[in-house]
């Protein structure tokens, strides 16, 4: 581990496959952060707040389902 930490190789498999992924993508020579994705897309409560002052429900056209029940990633297939 980064505080060195010696764990088994199954163990740590065991504990990724609970673990909230990041890639972080640094500029080779300057170290300048380019990048940061995640594996979970998550809305902060600011942003779950404001799309409900502007929205007030789904946008997805043909969606009439209110603020409460719809998902901040609601994204058209």
């Amino acid at each position: 581990t980064a505080g060195g930490t010696v764990v088994a190789m199954p163990d740590v498999i065991a504990m990724a496959a609970h673990a909230q992924h990041y890639l972080a993508i640094f500029d080779k020579h300057t170290n300048e952060p380019l990048y940061l994705g995640r594996a979970k897309r998550c809305a902060s409560t600011a942003q779950r707040l404001m799309l409900f002052a502007a929205e007030r429900g789904c946008t997805r056209p043909g969606c009439s389902a209110p603020a409460y029940e719809t998902q901040v990633h609601h994204a058209v297939a």
